[in-house]
């Protein structure tokens, strides 16, 4: 399949993802559950992954898939990675902040991926065959669409940071180097200080922060 197919495909995938989980999001108070790793999943989640996982076996049958919810099946060269609803947690309360991943790896690189964030209205995807992309992301239809372009800061104490909260496992070390470089930084902070940000890779893919 060229890549340009599995692009198609993968947004297509993305369309099917929104629906089902803005049906759960926009209806509220979502169950959780907890998982043995001690995270959190909902029935969106599983349906999402179900959904997904069932379109594949019927358009792309020879190709494995491996996801968050069901592990993995088959063992081909080329696999679809899936995690149905990234940021359980906030989509569980209500926060916006929440996206689906979908990707395509074919003998152990990415080719094609796509994140898909319908309560923010927004979408990202690659390929390696037609760049970088985002776009606003309506109900059956993207806006126009923008290059993604990182920003050009190459002094670090000019640079703007984005971080994830500190959690309680963090190595003490660790973070005293992680708060030091955060002091050279003109700017910065947690990630939840940048409204409509549900992956930090993509505000830097996006050129919004640098790190």
């Amino acid at each position: 399949m060229s890549p340009i197919d599995d692009l198609l495909l993968a947004r297509h995938l993305a369309d099917v993802a929104d629906r089902i989980s803005m049906q759960f999001f926009s209806a509220g108070n979502v169950g959780t559950q907890r998982k043995a790793d001690g995270s959190p999943v909902t029935a969106a989640d599983r349906e999402v992954e179900q959904v997904i996982r069932d379109r594949l076996a019927s358009a792309r049958p020879q190709d494995c898939v491996v996801g968050e919810e069901f592990g993995g099946h088959g063992n081909a060269a080329r696999c679809w990675v899936i995690d149905p609803i990234d940021g359980t947690g906030n989509f569980s309360i209500g926060r916006a902040e929440w996206s689906t991943l979908i990707a395509v790896e074919a003998d152990g690189e990415v080719r094609t991926g796509v994140i898909t964030a319908p309560a923010l209205q927004r979408r990202w995807w690659a390929s390696r065959a037609t760049g970088a992309w985002t776009s606003t992301c309506l109900p059956g239809r993207l806006g126009p669409r923008q290059a993604l372009t990182v920003t050009r800061t190459r002094i670090l104490d000019k640079a703007t940071a984005a971080i994830w909260p500190v959690a309680d496992w963090v190595p003490a070390q660790r973070l005293a180097r992680a708060t030091a470089l955060l002091a050279r930084c003109g700017d910065g902070g947690p990630l939840t200080n940048w409204a409509g940000a549900c992956q930090g890779a993509m505000l830097v893919a996006a050129g919004q922060v640098d790190l």
